[in-house]
Protein backbone atom coordinates (compact mmCIF):
# COMPACT_ATOMS: atom_id res chain seq x y z
CA UNK A 1 0.00 0.00 0.00
CA UNK A 2 1.29 3.36 -0.52
CA UNK A 3 1.18 5.87 1.96
CA UNK A 4 0.41 9.22 0.54
CA UNK A 5 2.00 12.77 1.10
CA UNK A 6 0.63 15.32 3.67
CA UNK A 7 -0.59 17.30 0.57
CA UNK A 8 -2.51 14.27 -0.91
CA UNK A 9 -3.95 13.73 2.64
CA UNK A 10 -5.58 17.10 3.70
CA UNK A 11 -8.61 18.47 2.51
CA UNK A 12 -8.14 20.11 -0.74
CA UNK A 13 -9.99 23.84 -1.50
CA UNK A 14 -12.26 24.00 -4.45
CA UNK A 15 -12.27 24.79 -8.24
CA UNK A 16 -11.71 28.68 -7.19
CA UNK A 17 -8.38 27.66 -5.31
CA UNK A 18 -5.14 26.15 -6.46
CA UNK A 19 -4.26 22.38 -5.00
CA UNK A 20 -2.54 22.13 -1.60
CA UNK A 21 1.46 21.35 -2.19
CA UNK A 22 4.10 20.64 0.36
CA UNK A 23 5.40 24.11 -0.44
CA UNK A 24 2.19 25.36 1.12
CA UNK A 25 2.84 23.34 4.68
CA UNK A 26 4.70 25.29 7.40
CA UNK A 27 5.53 23.39 10.58
CA UNK A 28 8.86 23.68 12.94
CA UNK A 29 11.20 21.03 14.27
CA UNK A 30 10.67 20.58 17.91
CA UNK A 31 14.35 19.38 18.16
CA UNK A 32 16.31 22.84 16.75
CA UNK A 33 13.09 24.95 16.45
CA UNK A 34 14.27 25.65 12.81
CA UNK A 35 10.62 26.46 10.81
CA UNK A 36 10.09 24.58 7.09
CA UNK A 37 8.12 24.06 4.55
CA UNK A 38 7.61 20.02 3.78
CA UNK A 39 9.14 20.58 0.61
CA UNK A 40 12.59 21.65 1.96
CA UNK A 41 12.30 17.84 4.27
CA UNK A 42 13.72 15.08 3.33
CA UNK A 43 10.82 12.82 2.33
CA UNK A 44 11.08 9.10 3.70
CA UNK A 45 8.55 6.58 1.57
CA UNK A 46 8.12 3.53 3.10
CA UNK A 47 4.94 0.75 3.54
CA UNK A 48 4.46 2.03 6.72
CA UNK A 49 4.69 5.81 7.04
CA UNK A 50 5.87 9.10 4.98
CA UNK A 51 8.53 10.97 7.37
CA UNK A 52 9.23 14.82 6.98
CA UNK A 53 12.75 14.82 8.41
CA UNK A 54 14.17 18.26 9.37
CA UNK A 55 16.08 19.76 6.98
CA UNK A 56 19.25 19.93 9.16
CA UNK A 57 18.95 16.60 9.54
CA UNK A 58 17.63 16.65 13.32
CA UNK A 59 14.66 14.46 13.14
CA UNK A 60 11.25 14.41 12.28
CA UNK A 61 9.15 17.30 12.03
CA UNK A 62 5.60 15.28 10.40
CA UNK A 63 4.48 11.71 9.77
CA UNK A 64 2.25 10.39 7.87
CA UNK A 65 0.88 6.75 8.46
CA UNK A 66 -2.56 4.77 8.45
CA UNK A 67 -5.07 5.70 10.58
CA UNK A 68 -5.62 2.58 13.06
CA UNK A 69 -8.15 2.17 15.80
CA UNK A 70 -7.14 2.81 19.30
CA UNK A 71 -3.33 4.99 17.83
CA UNK A 72 -3.59 7.12 21.02
CA UNK A 73 -3.43 10.89 20.84
CA UNK A 74 -1.24 12.76 18.68
CA UNK A 75 -2.29 14.01 15.20
CA UNK A 76 -4.88 14.20 13.01
CA UNK A 77 -7.31 11.72 11.39
CA UNK A 78 -8.21 12.72 8.00
CA UNK A 79 -10.47 9.63 6.19
CA UNK A 80 -7.67 6.49 6.39
CA UNK A 81 -4.78 8.52 7.49
CA UNK A 82 -3.27 10.37 10.25
CA UNK A 83 -1.10 13.31 10.20
CA UNK A 84 1.27 13.20 13.32
CA UNK A 85 2.67 16.35 13.92
CA UNK A 86 5.10 17.42 17.42
CA UNK A 87 4.58 21.07 16.14
CA UNK A 88 1.96 23.85 15.14
CA UNK A 89 1.51 23.02 11.10
CA UNK A 90 0.24 25.91 9.06
CA UNK A 91 -1.39 25.00 5.56
CA UNK A 92 -0.96 27.55 3.28
CA UNK A 93 -4.89 27.59 0.77
CA UNK A 94 -3.44 30.21 -1.94
CA UNK A 95 -5.84 32.82 -2.56
CA UNK A 96 -7.55 32.77 0.63
CA UNK A 97 -6.80 32.50 4.39
CA UNK A 98 -4.23 29.56 6.28
CA UNK A 99 -5.13 26.65 8.15
CA UNK A 100 -3.72 26.05 11.35
CA UNK A 101 -3.52 22.39 13.18
CA UNK A 102 -2.70 23.02 16.89
CA UNK A 103 -0.03 20.69 18.17
CA UNK A 104 -1.82 17.77 19.87
CA UNK A 105 -1.39 16.37 23.04
CA UNK A 106 2.00 15.21 23.77
CA UNK A 107 2.99 12.40 21.04
CA UNK A 108 3.14 8.91 21.41
CA UNK A 109 6.11 6.62 19.53
CA UNK A 110 6.97 9.66 17.59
Amino acid sequence: MRIPLASEVLPQPDWRFDPIREADITTSCPTCGAQQRLDEATVTQTNAEVVYTCREGCGPILKVTEAKPFMGKGGYRLGDWMIRNPQVVIVKIRGTQSLLLPAPEPLQDF
